[in-house]
């Protein structure tokens, strides 16, 4: 036990007291001398509180980037004096609502709650440090104590997919169909396990789920459940999200990788609702491809692909992406999605893998042609005066000659923009008409 100079002055300020007043013979003083150290040890015997256990409820195992969750703290404490109970986040959380940091007197022993909301903006993997406690003595006659709660946890964040309708597409006309218009094949059902639905007339005895039926029935629901499972012959769809280190302009936020996570786990969610099986491939990055499936468990497989990749060392693109998986691309007769910079550092790279994909096609019969989704990367510069936002403005009509090669292969062309971006191709425009003085 640590003790206060405070205390300790006093006590011997008291002792000296006492002797001089029993050294003159003054009962009156010595009793009131006495009372100073009784007071003093007294405190001494108040115990310092300290934080028993502490239980944070309400994190999940897994959520969405930008998911709020709201987080109920409850420790159980004893003593007398005051207690700081506190979370530290890495600095890709926000918090939304409540305080992190809570002060609060203890009188005994009881319980204290209280709770807090935040969010992260950034997928990964985080590890979240335990709640830090310290606690102050009730008569500031001992030392500080602290410690944490021994709740220490990791927390996968997963990009959320995003909407594709925030997608504007670039015009333009090609004559086969575009990706995900077409109809998915309907075969005879295999063996990979897709669902479990509501049992339906004429559905076999065999695929009942006799357990999760039992499970229903404790619950109420008289209904049978059978087992879905995926049909042989449906559609395929391979997605090549670029990866590579200049796909990270911005901060750690806002970044042209960051954004085509989002919109890859996007359509993956589409292709799987509509029936597809959908591999992908992240080139340029450190994950491996991930090879057709179908079903809620490959979208699970694509975030946390998604949510773990980074670049890698070893620079690949487009091009040696399509080589590595061209025998299934052929086999399963596959429709092509590309994620990528509209204004790379070597844009031949990106334009000869497309060509690759393009060249496929007479291998591959009633297929669609590729579809790029691109976001430019000077979208992402602070355009805060004149010659920022002219620059910008450079940069989008130098991604103008990108596009037109494409469009002229057959490919279709996705552009993504902020919300809050304006169209830099019409303020091109405007900005040439105020120059003519139309």
């Amino acid at each position: 036990m640590r003790l206060k100079p405070a205390p300790l002055a006093a006590l011997g300020l008291a002792l000296a007291a006492l002797v001089a007043a029993l050294a003159v013979g003054n009962w009156a003083l010595s009793t009131l001398v006495v009372a100073l150290p009784a007071l003093v040890v007294a405190g001494l015997l108040v115990p310092t509180p300290r934080v028993v256990s502490v239980t944070r409820r309400g994190f999940e195992r897994h959520a969405w980037t930008g998911e709020q969750v709201e987080v109920e703290v409850e420790a159980e404490v004893e003593g007398i004096g005051l207690v700081a109970l506190y979370d530290t986040f890495p600095n890709e959380f926000e918090l939304f609502k409540g305080n992190t940091y809570r002060l609060f007197w203890v009188f005994g022993r009881a319980k204290k709650t209280y709770t807090y909301t935040l969010a992260c903006w950034k997928r990964g993997a985080y590890q979240i440090a335990p709640t830090r406690w310290r606690a102050w003595h009730g008569m500031y006659m001992k030392g500080e104590v602290h410690g944490n709660g021994g709740n220490a946890m990791v927390m996968d964040v997963m990009p959320k997919p995003a909407a594709l309708p925030y997608l504007v597409l670039t015009r333009g006309r090609t004559r086969l169909p575009p990706v995900g218009s077409m109809l998915t094949k309907i075969g005879v059902s295999n063996t990979d396990f897709r669902d479990v639905r509501s049992y339906s007339p004429g559905d076999p005895l065999k695929s009942i789920n006799w357990k999760a039926t039992a499970r229903r029935l404790s619950a109420g629901s008289t209904v049978p459940l059978t087992n879905q499972y995926e049909s042989e012959g449906r559609r395929t769809a391979w997605l090549f999200v670029d990866s590579s280190a200049y796909m990270t302009t911005g901060n750690n936020l806002q970044n042209p990788m960051e954004v085509l996570v989002h919109l890859a786990v996007g359509a993956s969610s589409y292709f799987l609702r509509r029936g597809y099986r959908m591999g992908l491939y992240p080139f340029g990055g450190d994950v491996a491809p991930i090879y057709p499936g179908a079903g809620r468990s490959q979208l699970l497989r694509v975030s946390a692909a998604m949510r773990d990749v980074r670049p890698a060392r070893k620079a690949e693109g487009l091009s040696d992406a399509v080589e590595g998986v061209k025998a299934d691309l052929v086999r399963d007769s596959a429709s092509t999605v590309i994620f990528a910079r509209l204004d790379p550092p070597d844009p031949d790279a990106l334009i000869t893998g497309v060509k690759k994909l393009v060249n496929l096609g007479p291998r591959i019969r009633a297929r669609s042609m590729p579809l790029v989704v691109g976001v430019g990367g000077y979208l992402f510069i602070d355009a805060d005066d004149w010659y920022q936002r002219n620059s910008v403005l450079l940069m989008d009509m130098d991604t103008r000659a990108l596009v037109r090669e494409l469009r002229r292969l057959g490919v279709r062309v996705m552009e993504w923009r902020p919300p809050d971006q304006p169209d830099w191709s019409t303020v091109a425009q405007s900005q040439a008409r105020e120059a003519a003085g139309v």
